[in-house]
This record gives structure tokens, sequence and C-alpha cells, in this order.
């Protein structure tokens, strides 16, 4: 079904072992194809044309804006905002976000992880990271390794602005389920006041509300997951985001980012998502790919696809493909049937094996899915391939 097509060999460095470490975005108004992989403290981008006759690389340097000394990168993601007609590129840090210029390579827009500690723990500042980038409309979100999402809004080509961190209003059917005296931290309250920290929990959705400050009974309060963000994913065609955590929790938020429609417990350490057709599908540690329905949260099929730790989904629109890589070198091109009559049905269309290595990214370079680039851990290159039409009898 698919050959193997052109490489594209990185101008310096290699790719570094993280999920998701591959992130493409198809530009149809001028027939060009954007990517970036990440290696260490920089960002390695390229873009090529449908003939891939004019490759272009190109490496941003990613600093601390505080300190400007190297900050590890965790994950690099293209995104296209409707306000725009060039992509941004999202950076995922140890130290917060950054959003830049795909074309003049100008930082438009940061926001720092606040740590909140009263004093230096260096171990929660080398736990800390951002990671999950995703894009709904012109709002950019970012998880972070404390269960937060950080947003940012897109007005216009160079206009970015932060926004808080997502929140619903608090409902009556809450209950309180526990309460403590803590000293409030910095993204809470005003440092050294000593104030009530009470968790609370929906009992019409079931998902834990944390932090509500200074209760009063009618305040809101943010909703966050309990453990770091593994990925964030979203669907432009319907509208939908959903959010996972490495505990297996799975938030689907309604349109527009106003509130959550549903929460998804799949008791599966999870490591990426993506969504097609109403369908969030998820990878997790072990190997599997489950697909879940977005409408009412059931599992819909499992596929126990590899042999170690799923790196990365990606979908084709308009064909129904999914795409799903792993460390264990292999990545594999499903169809996914949904309509009715038809049964729901995961078909199995094409596999391939890099030998010795690590799949870290492999992503459809367009909706179609009629092309593929594939990224290896420690590896310079991305591999290229391209589907093959069937010989006319």
């Amino acid at each position: 079904m698919f050959e193997r097509g052109n490489d594209m060999k990185l101008t310096v460095g290699s790719i570094s072992a993280f999920p998701s470490n591959l992130s493409v975005c198809y530009l149809e108004t001028r027939s060009t194809t954007y990517a970036c992989v990440v290696q260490k403290t920089q960002v390695h981008t390229v873009n090529w044309d449908n003939k891939n006759e004019s490759v272009s690389w190109d490496s941003i340097n990613i600093s601390d804006t505080s300190t400007d000394k190297p900050v590890n990168v965790l994950q690099a993601a293209f995104v296209l905002p409707n306000a725009r007609t060039l992509p941004l590129l999202v950076v995922g840090t140890m130290c917060g976000a950054q959003i830049f210029d795909i074309r003049t390579q100008k930082l438009l827009q940061r926001q720092n992880i606040d740590i909140g500690l009263d004093e230096p723990d260096d171990s929660s500042f080398w736990n800390s990271f951002c990671r999950g980038i995703s894009c709904n409309d012109n709002t950019i979100l970012i998880g972070t390794s404390f269960g937060h999402i950080i947003q940012f809004l897109c007005t216009g080509e160079t206009s970015i602005s932060s926004k808080k961190c997502l929140k619903v209003e608090f409902c009556f059917d809450s209950l309180i389920v526990c309460c403590r005296f803590l000293r409030s931290t910095a993204h809470r309250l005003q440092l050294h006041i000593t104030c009530v920290y009470i968790r609370l929990v929906s009992l019409a959705l079931g998902y834990l509300m944390t932090a509500a400050e200074r209760w009063s009974g009618h305040h809101t309060a943010e909703v966050e997951h309990s453990a770091s963000i593994a990925d964030i994913t979203t669907c432009r065609y319907d509208e939908i985001t959903c959010s996972g955590d490495c505990s297996g929790t799975i938030i689907v938020w309604s349109k527009n980012i106003k509130g959550v429609q549903l929460k998804i417990a799949t008791q599966h350490p999870i490591t990426v998502m993506n969504i097609l057709r109403k369908q969030v599908i998820v990878g997790t540690v072990r190997g599997r790919v489950l697909f879940y329905s977005v409408s009412g949260g059931e599992l819909m099929a499992e596929v126990c696809a590899h042999a170690r730790s799923v790196t990365c989904i990606s979908v084709a629109p308009e064909s129904a493909y999914v795409l799903t890589g792993s460390e264990d070198g292999r990545f594999i091109v499903y169809k996914l049937h949904t309509r009715k009559p038809q049964a729901y049905q995961v078909e199995y269309r094409f596999s391939d094996e890099l030998p010795n290595c690590a799949i870290m990214g492999a992503q459809f370079t367009n909706g179609r899915g009629s092309n593929i680039a594939v990224a290896c851990f420690d590896h310079n290159a991305i591999y290229g391939y391209r589907i093959v039409k069937k010989a006319s009898v």
C-alpha cells in the first residue's frame, strides 16, 4: 500500500526520545508542508513543496527567557489558528511554553510554569514541564505536569495573549469531601496567607474540582487533571477537544472550550491521543490502541498493536486512516469504519518495521493520508513513505 519515498536529512543534530516528536502541518493554500522535531534544547524545522524538490531546514535554539540559558524541550508542534495565514510554532519546555512566528523565528508570546513553592525545590523544578499541544479555533492549549492547561488566544498575525487556565462555573450539586489548612501558594492566593483548601467533586460529572479559593458557595473552581497532562488533541471539523493525563483520565471539552462535556476513565497509562469521526483514539504505555466514543465514552474497540509504548497517533480525516507508531520500531495504518449500517470496524491496511529504530513520531502529511513522515530516536533524518496506486488491469 505504501512504499519508501524520499528521506529528508537534518543538517545538524538528531532526534530526541520523546513521544510525539514529529509535528506536521500541511498548508494547502501554498502547497507547502511544515514539520518539526526536537533535539535537547533545539527545535529543527523543515518545509517542502508537493514534489519534494524544495526542502529547507532551519533550527531554533530555545532558552529560558528569564535567564537566557538553554532549556530542555519536551515537545514542539505546529498549530494554525483561524486568525493566521501561516502556522505558529508552539514549544513546551521544562520552564513553560513559548510561541514563535515560523517565518521570522520571533518569540511572540511565552508563559512560565509557576511551581508555586515558598522555598526552592530542585526536585519539583526538574519534575515540571509542558507537553500536549493543540489548537481549537484561535485558542492554543498546552498541558503541564501539574495537570493545568495553559491557554493562549490568537487574534491576529502577531497578536497573541495569555488566558487563564480552563474553568467552569461551580454548580450546586457539588459535595465537599475534605478540607484542610495549607499555606497558600503563589498561583493560588497571595503568599504567606493561610487559607482553606477545599476539594470538590461534581456529583453530576464525576470529576475532581480543585482549588476553590476562599470558598463562599458560589465561586468558580478550576477543573484539573489529577496527573500530568500526556496529550491534548482537537478535531477541527467537529470542534472537539480532548485532554488526557498519565493516570488514564480523558476529559472531553465542550465546543469553544467553555466547559466539560464528558470524563472517561480508561484505567490505562496514556501516552498519546487523537480524534477521528467523534472517536478519541488513545495510545498507551503497554502498546494498546483504544477507541472511545466522544459522545458517550464507550470503549468501541481495542487493538493490541505494539510490543512497546505507543509514541504517536495520526489521522487522515478525508480517508478515515489511522496511523500509530511505537518504540518497537513499527508503524501501522488502519482504516476506521463507523458509518452505519456497516459494523464498527478497525481494519488493518499496512505496516512496516524500521530495524533497530525507536519511532518517536509518525504523521500523515496531508488530510488524504497519501504520504507518511516518520522520525526515529537518535536518527538524523525524517523518513518518507508514499501511497502506491493500484496498477490498472
